[in-house]
């Protein structure tokens, strides 16, 4: 006598052998994944059929990344004008972070300076950073994914002119994780900025 759990598998096993998917099973018999896999996971597709399936998934994966080019699923705001806040911003990331191509990265042991920057940065991207506390109590604050970029020479002096520092204020080269490993004024710093700049 045949159970029905056995013409179950019975029929799973014989569904595989034509050919049939996983899924193409799966909506014949009307049963969970799990349950039609346990049965024909040991019947192997044919060649052909195995084939035509890895044919049709890189078609789709190529079809998702074209129809995703140039796009993002984050939002992400523009602004052209500059405000204390968003000096404020890209000042601390300069000379207390970085700032690449594709992250924003800011440090202090600060908690409240940490909090500041937060807020700032949500005026431009809707996203909580990644935090870490580092060695010597240093919190650290990175957003993946997104680029700060001022993007013309006149920006740049622009930023250097409203930010307005005072002469003799400077970077700490001595800090473990200065980028610079000098003491530079941070108008040298904006300087060497508008003389480097590239127009892409």
């Amino acid at each position: 006598m045949i159970t029905s759990k056995q013409q179950f598998k019975n029929q799973c096993m014989a569904l595989r052998s034509q050919g049939l998917t996983l899924n193409e099973i799966v909506h014949v018999v009307g049963r969970s994944k799990s349950s039609v896999y346990f049965h024909m996971k040991k019947v192997a597709l044919s060649p052909e059929k195995a084939g035509e399936i890895a044919q049709r998934n890189i078609f789709r994966i190529i079809e998702l990344n074209h129809s995703r080019k140039g796009k993002s699923a984050r939002s992400f705001k523009t602004f052209n004008q500059w405000d204390e806040r968003k000096i404020m911003l890209v000042s601390h990331f300069l000379f207390d972070g970085e700032l690449t191509h594709s992250a924003c990265v800011y440090n202090n042991r600060s908690r409240a300076l940490i909090e500041r920057v937060r807020n700032y940065m949500r005026d431009v991207y809707n996203y909580e950073p990644r935090e870490i506390i580092c060695d010597g109590g240093v919190i650290r604050i990175s957003y993946f994914n997104i680029e700060i970029k001022i993007t013309s020479r006149e920006n740049i002096a622009r930023f250097a002119r409203e930010i307005n520092f005072s002469p003799g204020v400077r970077v700490n080269g001595q800090r473990s994780n200065s980028i610079w490993k000098q003491s530079l004024e941070k108008k040298e710093i904006l300087r060497r900025a508008l003389v480097s700049y590239q127009a892409v």
